[in-house]
């Protein structure tokens, strides 16, 4: 719910909250803001400034405490390999736990609508997984036929040699040409 304007800088233009917000980054004092403010035209007093401070750095800490869990969660995540949707169900979670009457306010469409969404980040992730692991066994089914075929064809190349020399083939080599092919049957 929008709150009304009770506080002399609620009405400030953006600019002159900007100048604001400026000056208790840079830690100055609420005199030096205030007369920041008085000199581009928007007079308030210091000790508005202050209380204005006293929500901003407030605010500030809440920003950084989010910022801290934030990160704290996505390094769980990646400790203990979850996914997207059990990350999304664990937030939900720790939200209705943190404030029952805030899921009462939410779309229950909507919040099953983010976890499905969550559900398909995770299926799409396993696809992707599995289409890298069917594309690494593919690899190495080809690397073997390759290696195959290579020995295949220096065996024939030496069985070539041999031909030409006129040396009769020998059990030895038989038995390498099946074992290449994996035929690795004894000689009858």
């Amino acid at each position: 719910m929008p709150r009304l304007a009770h506080k002399a800088t609620d009405t400030l233009p953006p600019d002159a909250m900007r100048l604001m917000i400026a000056g208790f980054r840079d830690r100055k004092t609420y005199r030096a803001i205030a007369r920041d403010l008085a000199e581009i035209g928007q007079p308030v007093p210091e000790r508005t400034i202050a209380r204005r401070a006293i929500e901003f750095r407030r605010d500030q800490s809440r920003r950084e405490g989010a910022r801290e869990q934030v990160h704290n969660l996505v390094a769980a995540m990646k400790a203990n390999d979850l996914s997207a949707a059990e990350m999304v169900q664990a937030l939900a979670m720790q939200a209705l736990l943190d404030d029952p009457a805030a899921f009462s306010e939410q779309d229950p469409l909507r919040v099953q609508f983010q976890g499905l969404m969550a559900e398909e980040v995770r299926i799409k992730k396993r696809k992707q997984e599995l289409a890298e692991q069917r594309l690494a066994l593919d690899t190495q089914k080809y690397r073997a036929q390759q290696d195959r075929e290579d020995r295949a064809r220096a065996a024939i190349d030496e069985l070539a040699k041999k031909d030409l020399r006129g040396e009769s083939l020998t059990t030895t080599d038989i038995d390498r040409i099946r074992a290449i092919y994996g035929l690795r049957e004894a000689a009858a």
